[in-house]
């Protein structure tokens, strides 16, 4: 059942621009595009499940609390991340924080057994459309190539602030919506990192793989899977 509290599409922009993969456009498309992208969501959840069961077993193997805690430490160190570049204006280290989001959003949903492309309208396919947009307000000072990093802090922030709030909570047994706030979170912060990826002209898909093989290189068992 999709969740009542749906993700909506927002921020119409106009302009050229090539269509290279997962939501990854400022042009509308078809219904059957718009479709695509979704599906290819739900494929880049399989793939991240299948990543974490391999070489994540360390987290896989705690209790669901414990799990749903280590994501939210992780959101928590983007917060910190994304601050340091207000000052630095490092250009690489808010892209692949931007990336690292986008990792941890699709191992936190799957955790929650949320399929995340539930959580998208499908917007009119006639109308130019920037996927989706979890904000109630627009990113400011945005130009082609650079996202407003004040707009991107606050928003991780406010979501990663939810998550360890529900987090507490469950610790203390606090009459609260623990799983609501856990999924509209994780879902919002995936779409954050979706429309920073548009902003900063990021390629998210081949970025988002690439991201995985860095991290799998660690393990000793990698070559002899190949």
């Amino acid at each position: 059942m999709v969740a009542a509290n749906r993700i909506r599409p927002a921020d119409l922009i106009r302009g050229p621009r090539t269509d290279s993969g997962l939501m990854n456009t400022r042009n509308g498309g078809s219904a059957s595009t718009i479709e695509r992208y979704l599906a290819e969501l739900f494929a880049l959840q399989t793939e991240q499940l299948s990543h974490d069961e391999r070489y994540h077993k360390d987290i896989c193997l705690l209790p669901m609390h414990q799990r749903l805690n280590h994501m939210a430490l992780h959101f928590s160190k983007y917060t910190g991340q994304l601050a340091e570049c207000l000052g630095s204006n490092d250009r690489s280290v808010l892209e692949k924080t931007v990336i690292d989001i986008f990792v941890i959003s699709l191992a936190s949903a799957n955790w929650l057994n949320l399929r995340l492309s539930d959580w998208v309208t499908l917007p009119d396919p006639s109308t130019p459309v920037l996927l989706v947009r979890l904000t109630n307000s627009a990113p400011q000072r945005v130009s082609p190539n650079w996202l407003d990093p004040t707009w991107l802090f606050r928003s991780v922030a406010m979501q990663a602030g939810r998550m360890a709030k529900a987090c507490e909570s469950l610790d203390h047994l606090e009459a609260y919506p623990y799983r609501e706030t856990l999924s509209q979170s994780v879902a919002q912060l995936c779409a954050i990192a979706l429309t920073a990826a548009v902003f900063l002209d990021v390629d998210l898909p081949t970025r988002y793989r690439l991201r995985l093989r860095e991290v799998e290189k660690r393990s000793i068992f990698l070559e002899a899977e190949a």
